[in-house]
């Protein structure tokens, strides 16, 4: 609609604050944790790369990936939209 804007938001936009210029700044944040914070504050989507959403999935056998993806992105989908 024109006009109305909606927000997505990254799970790398919460993260430990270090870089290549210094450190850690504060303490890591579960991913279950920060998907209840972007649904408490209203976004309308969450945006993955590929490993957020399925961890060391390059570490998988082809024929196993796509069943482990599918079970994986089940479980974050879980995450997002039941808290649990």
């Amino acid at each position: 609609m024109a006009g109305e804007y909606r927000f997505s938001f990254g799970p790398w936009n919460i993260h430990t604050g270090d870089d290549p210029f210094g450190p850690s700044v504060r303490d890591e944040i579960a991913f279950g944790t920060k998907l209840k914070v972007y649904k408490k504050l209203g976004f309308d989507g969450v945006q993955f790369h590929d490993d957020d959403a399925v961890p060391d999935m390059n570490g998988y056998y082809f024929f196993s990936s796509s069943i482990i993806c599918w079970h994986r992105t089940k479980n974050v989908k879980s995450l997002f939209l039941n808290g649990t």
